[in-house]
């Protein structure tokens, strides 16, 4: 069957068909015409004498006898009779060789048909009752089509396996997000309703940080959850990236001075079509990652380019850097490499997946590397908006 791999079903029916139909006139033909002059000799056998002589001399071209000629005359209807018998005899046999022909290549077409779609079948019936490793071996068909169905069903398969291992770590990865902040609420506000904790605008302000926190992560997975299923509305206009980032820094510049680090910055006109919100959420991701995770570099760098036709952030520092075996394994929800990347210190975890989901969603590239002095480079590109 490998030999048809590169046929498509319907060619690969046309020939079965045509083949069925030239054997089936073949044998009706050839079979016809070698049976029928096998069944008049045997015919001719069974005449008397002198009717096989007078046959015998007339295919010699010679003259019967007139005796000879009387006794061929007297078993004509003999001679009639058994031949149209054997006709008969001769059309079943062969109707019967033509419809077990046809049945057997009917029960091959539909083997190569039904095969896969039941095994198909079978695989969905596993993964509706939540075995999602099931998949449909596809080396057995020859088909295209038949190869295409099931290569979709098996990538569909996988993707579901993924979509529910990451569901899992999602949900396993927020409650755990979650339970420190409710649970700070929870002892502060127990304390308060016991008078441990005199409800001061000091503690009511720690309570509202905690509140705050709850926010953001919520904000935080609200925005991934949105990008990944392609539902995150952005309102895209010409914008010019440097004078987001600018924006944003002039902002959050305070708190990174506060931190330690020293911002060189290089900010070159970069036309960009985007959301300007969603631009200045992620550059604000972006800082906050610096802030959090390159105090003992104690600088970074912030550049803006137009290049190849993108509009390109550039965040670099001179922190702890990434794993070098996969550095982008830092946009994954909830990863936190080290300690500098623990619950106190290194926030929820979500902030680099929300700028790479932002940079996605805008139909963008986001990868993160390693400095070549030391640190980490995380470098966004965005569609051009100079056109």
């Amino acid at each position: 069957m490998q030999y048809f791999d590169r046929f498509k079903l319907r060619h690969t029916l046309t020939v079965a068909f045509m083949a069925f139909f030239a054997m089936s006139f073949v044998i009706i033909y050839f079979g016809l015409d070698n049976i029928e002059t096998y069944l008049q000799r045997r015919v001719i056998s069974q005449l008397p004498a002198p009717a096989q002589a007078a046959i015998a001399a007339m295919d010699k071209k010679q003259l019967p006898t007139s005796a000879q000629i009387q006794s061929l005359i007297d078993s004509a209807q003999f001679a009639d009779e058994r031949i149209n018998q054997q006709h008969y005899i001769l059309l079943a046999v062969l109707s019967i060789a033509a419809v077990l022909l046809g049945v057997a290549l009917a029960r091959w077409v539909a083997g190569a048909i039904a095969g896969p779609l039941e095994k198909a079948s079978a695989a969905s019936r596993k993964i509706a009752v939540g075995d999602l490793s099931a998949r449909v071996d596809a080396t057995a068909y020859y088909s295209r089509e038949l190869r295409d169905l099931v290569s979709d069903f098996n990538t569909m398969g996988a993707q579901l396996q993924t979509y529910n291992r990451e569901l899992r770590e999602t949900g396993a990865a927020t409650a755990h997000e979650l339970r420190t902040p409710l649970t700070i609420l929870r002892v502060r506000l127990q304390g308060i309703l016991d008078g441990v904790f005199a409800p001061e605008a000091s503690e009511i302000s720690a309570l509202i940080g905690q509140v705050d926190a709850l926010s953001r992560i919520v904000d935080d997975i609200r925005t991934v959850s949105l990008a990944a299923s392609a539902q995150l509305r952005l309102n895209l206009q010409p914008i010019d990236l440097a004078k987001e980032v600018r924006s944003v820094l002039t902002a959050q510049g305070p708190d990174l001075v506060a931190a330690g680090i020293v911002v060189e910055l290089d900010l070159q006109p970069a036309p960009a079509l985007a959301d300007p919100d969603r631009v200045r959420q992620m550059v604000i991701g972006l800082l906050t990652n610096v802030e959090r995770h390159a105090k003992r570099g104690g600088a970074a760098t912030v550049e803006t380019v137009h290049q190849d036709g993108f509009a390109v952030l550039r965040v670099s520092d001179r922190g702890p850097g990434l794993p070098p075996s996969d550095p982008n394994v830092v946009f994954r929800r909830f990863w936190r490499g080290d300690d500098s990347r623990s619950r106190d210190t290194g926030g929820s975890g979500l902030g680099l997946s929300v700028v790479r989901a932002i940079t996605l969603a805008h139909q963008g590239q986001a990868e993160a590397m390693n400095r070549a002095g030391g640190g980490a480079v995380i470098e966004i590109k965005l569609p051009d908006g100079s056109t």
